[in-house]
């Protein structure tokens, strides 16, 4: 896992995604970009793609057909919250996978590396709201990170690590989140494309 504070060294780019009504005006809805050696970025969500991926500093290469990515906004009684074992969750543990063969046939297909990013102010002042991350194999009972959503803060892990988002208390989590793809999902014409 990596965890990158005060990622994004250009302002400008900070205040697009701050002043862009339609950055976080459909929380939920899954994209899909082949990405900006395939078509110019036309959004500042896929600026914001293109940015991060650019500029993080893998310990090893990567060969990506592309980005499926969503945002999301959790708050406290936002009615998503579930409890499993006694911990409450807005987002309970999981895989990112194709969930469309998930459904169809119970296969499980995923991309190369998950991520997310905290592109909001906000984000400093939530309380609750952090990334668990579990151990490679390591869930449930092994050992997990917890990651706090933090301003400008990219975290990069393992995309076969179970994870989930804790229960929001108060404040606004407010997130994208960004999975490479090595291959393409079968799910890619039900993703949106900008």
């Amino acid at each position: 896992m990596i965890v990158i504070d005060d990622f994004i060294k250009d302002p400008l780019l900070l205040e697009e995604i701050q002043n862009d009504p339609s950055f976080l005006a459909d929380p939920g809805i899954y994209y899909w970009w082949n990405g900006w050696w395939d078509s110019p970025p036309k959004s500042t969500r896929q600026k914001l793609v293109q940015y991060l991926w650019e500029n993080v500093p893998l310990p090893y290469s990567i060969d990506t057909l592309g980005f499926e990515y969503w945002t999301g906004v959790t708050q406290p009684g936002d009615g998503k919250t579930i409890e499993d074992s006694g911990i409450m969750y807005h987002l309970a543990p999981h895989l990112d996978k194709d969930e469309e063969l998930f459904a169809l046939k119970g296969e499980v297909l995923n991309g190369q590396i998950s991520s997310v990013f905290y592109p909001y102010p906000e984000n400093d002042n939530c309380k609750g709201g952090h990334l668990k991350i579990w151990e490679l194999n390591g869930y449930p009972n092994g050992e997990y990170e917890l990651i706090k959503p933090k301003f400008n803060r990219f975290v990069i892990f393992n995309i076969n690590c179970v994870h989930a988002v804790l229960e929001v208390t108060e404040g606004v989590r407010k997130a994208i989140a960004i999975n490479l793809w090595d291959k393409y999902p079968t799910n890619i014409n039900s993703l949106v494309k900008e």
